[in-house]
Formats: C-alpha cells, structure tokens, sequence
C-alpha cells in the first residue's frame, strides 16, 4: 500500500515558492542607476567621518585634545540616526505623496547632506561642527534608508541576489574614493567637506530621474495595452 502524495494548500504554495509576478524584471540601466546612487550615499555617508572630521578638527583644537573631541563628535553623529531612523523608515512605508514613498526623503536627504556639508567645511568651533554632522548623518540616512527599500519595492526576487550584491561592492569602493577626493581637496577645507555630499546629490537625482522615466515609459506602455484591447473588443463586438 503506498502513501498518496500531499499537496500543499495556496498558503504553503505562496510561502515555498516565490513569485515575481507584482516585480517585472528591472534592466541594466536600472541596477547601475541603483549603484551608483548607493556608492554616493556611501561617499556621503563614510567620507567625513573617516578622513574629513579628523583633519577638521585637529585644526579648531590642535593635537592634543583632538583624540577626545573627534570621539564625541562621531559618537553623536553615529547615536542621532539610531534613534531617528526607524521613525523615518515607518514614515517612508505609510507616505503618500503624489511623487512617491521614497523621492522626498531621498530629495530631502540629498539637500540636507549638500547644506550641512558646507556648513561642516565652515564651522568656526566644535558645538557647531557636532551639531552640523549630528544632522549631516540623519540626512544621509534619509539617502540610504529609502535607498535600501528600493529593493523589496521595485527589484524581482529572482534579481535581487544579483542587486544586492552589487551595492556590496559599493561600501569598499565609495571608502577608495572618497579617501581619493579627500586627497585631491586636502588644501581646501570647504571642499572636502562638500565634494562628497555633492557626489552623492547628483546620484540620487540620476537615480530618481531614470525611475520616473521608466515609470512614464510603463505608464505609457500599460495604458497602449489597455486602449488596445479595448479596441480589440468594440471590433469584435461589431463584428457579432
């Protein structure tokens, strides 16, 4: 006597196997879009604390008390994003701008990190500059944290392996260069304050550019198919 098979039921069918079906697939120009935003926000996002914030302010206290300053000024820009962030991300999911979900955080943050930059490159003392890199870092958060939904909102699962590892590749090579940038700005203090937020500011708008395109193109299309088939309908109706 053998044991008939046991067919899953619709919810263990949905759960063992993923669907693409709410994804179409996204192309070349899509995934380097994505890239290259996320290699920006790094930039953005690494690039001060690393290298720039040293050299800042080793020049408002001089070595000695440099160490102890440094510390405290990344701890709070590092500790305001924690607290902040997941407030943002919920936010992110529940709006509904006309624009989308994600463009006027991803707007808002490029706007940010370019302002507070310059005002990171001008700062005459250290509270300002704290207080300048505490937001600096919410508004780059304002880039990545979006950024990273991209995936699950836009990117198939069968693609999204290959996306995901794309932007892993962009942390160590957003470290290489914004060191570089650093180094070719280094007598420039305002510069290398502001060359990295702008970087990441015009890969964000390349990115959100591209999307609305690809949405138009889609709309496009999808409203073709539409009046289309109802043409091909009224036809068959007359001919009846």
């Amino acid at each position: 006597m053998t044991a008939s098979p046991i067919s899953p039921g619709p919810l263990a069918e949905s759960v063992i196997t993923p669907s693409d079906t709410e994804h179409p697939p996204v192309g070349k120009s899509f995934i380097f879009a994505f890239a290259f935003a996320y290699a920006g926000f790094w930039i953005a996002c690494l690039t001060p604390g690393t290298v720039s914030l040293a050299l800042k302010v080793q020049a408002l206290v001089g070595s000695e008390d440099a160490a102890s300053t440094l510390s405290a000024v990344v701890g709070v820009g590092v500790l305001l994003p924690l607290l902040l962030m997941p407030v943002v991300g919920r936010l992110s999911d529940r709006t509904t701008a006309r624009m989308g979900m994600r463009r006027p955080y991803l707007l808002a943050g490029a706007a940010g990190v370019v302002a507070l930059g310059a005002v990171m490159g001008l700062a005459p003392n250290v509270p300002v500059l704290l207080a300048a890199f505490a937001l600096y870092s919410v508004a780059a958060n304002l880039i990545g944290t979006p950024l990273l939904a991209v995936i699950a909102d836009r990117v198939p699962v069968r693609q999204r392996g290959l996306v995901s590892g794309l932007v892993g590749l962009t942390l160590p090579l957003a470290v290489i260069g914004g060191t570089f940038i650093v180094q070719a700005v280094a007598a420039d203090t305002l510069l290398m304050f502001l060359l990295p937020p702008l970087i990441a500011a015009v890969s964000v708008l390349v990115f959100i550019a591209l999307v609305r395109v690809m949405d138009s193109a889609r709309a496009w299309q999808e409203a073709s198919t539409a009046a289309l088939r109802t043409a091909n309908s009224r036809l068959r109706d007359v001919s009846r």
